[in-house]
């Protein structure tokens, strides 16, 4: 297997900087989700990377090894597209095996790898049949071992369940997830679905403008977030976000009431934006609300409940319990709690974390 290392990578279009001097080190066995939105470079760094987009600047190596005028074939990946491509006059087996053929190896390797791969992705029942013949989440399973049985030292997947159905998208994720570890390759995945990004990866990357905004584990994303950005593009719902002002070690929230801050933001002052996960604002708090506000819109998704509330011309949510009892209409009061607080500078939109 091998690590991989982006070095100041850039990529111009005609006068567009489209991916805008990344740094990234990828270790061995390491699975690295690209995320962000449409347009932010994730898809242009992956196709870099694969060498099917000529690098314009920076270096990109595989193990130490620089490979940014090597050809695709020549470096050891292997990748699986949103569109499987796979051929439909062939049968599963012939279209697993159509790579190991154009290298030239034995027949008997070539059996020995396709039934390794089949057995592994438990589709020898398919091997047979012929690509019409397959549901979706075959066919994206055939397209993996496809990829696999080359053994690459890297594996590429450029959103390759977006064309899935809701369930078998949860079920392909379990399986990629499972598949990996039990046969860790150095993986690099893109997707816009942030979930798809925190349930896969050891490390997220989440990209905007051209840029890496941060990376990190799901967790470190989720729970320190660098930026305004990151704070609202990780999570589902996305972070609440407030205007407030911040003196001797308390935050003026709209509508005047003063919330005590965590030490780790001592040193700020004046305007900031202050954010709070949905499930830290609590409906109907013991004591003191910090807001009063009206139910707009109930969501009960089955292991939660999600409502959604106006507060200074800002649409927030917080999560109930399955149980709660609410409706549209309703009066609340809302109390935030103070381990949960985030601090941003409002021009920057930078973490004011000490």
């Amino acid at each position: 297997m091998a690590s991989v290392t982006l070095s100041d990578l850039n990529k111009h279009y005609d006068g567009f900087h489209a991916v805008r001097g990344i740094d990234l080190e990828i270790p061995d066995d390491t699975f690295c989700v690209l995320v962000g939105p449409s347009g932010c470079g994730k898809s242009t760094t992956l196709r870099m990377i694969a060498g099917l987009e000529e690098i314009t600047g920076g270096d990109l190596t595989f193990g130490g090894t620089r490979v940014n005028d090597l050809s695709p074939a020549k470096r050891n990946i292997a990748m699986v597209f949103q569109n499987y491509a796979l051929y439909p006059h062939m049968t599963v087996r012939a279209n697993i095996a159509f790579g190991l053929q154009q290298q030239g190896l034995p027949k008997s390797e070539i059996a020995e790898r396709v039934a390794d791969v089949a057995r592994l992705l438990e589709i020898e029942p398919l091997l047979d049949r012929k690509p019409r013949a397959l549901s979706g989440g075959q066919r994206q399973r055939v397209a993996m071992g496809r990829a696999m049985v080359r053994n690459p030292s890297v594996f590429l997947f450029d959103e390759p369940l977006s064309n899935l159905d809701a369930k078998l998208r949860v079920q392909m994720r379990t399986e990629i997830k499972a598949l990996h570890q039990k046969r860790p390759v150095t993986t690099i995945y893109v997707t816009h679905d942030q979930t798809e990004a925190m349930t896969l990866a050891d490390i997220v990357v989440v990209m905007n403008k051209g840029r890496i905004e941060q990376m990190g584990t799901p967790q470190e994303l989720y729970l320190r977030p660098r930026t305004t950005f990151v704070a609202q593009f990780i999570g589902s719902p996305a972070m609440n976000m407030f205007d407030v002002t911040v003196a001797d070690g308390c935050a003026t929230l709209p509508g005047g009431a003063q919330l005590p801050l965590p030490a780790e933001f001592a040193g700020a002052s004046g305007g900031a934006t202050l954010g709070v996960r949905p499930e830290d604002m609590l409906v109907n708090p013991e004591g003191t609300a910090a807001f009063t506000t009206r139910i707009d819109l109930v969501e009960p998704l089955g292991q939660e409940i999600i409502v959604f509330f106006d507060i200074d011309g800002r649409q927030c949510s917080a999560r109930m319990p399955p149980k709660a009892q609410v409706h549209v209409g309703d009066e609340i009061g809302i109390g935030l709690k103070t381990d949960g607080l985030h601090l941003f500078d409002p021009k920057t939109g930078e973490s004011l974390r000490a």
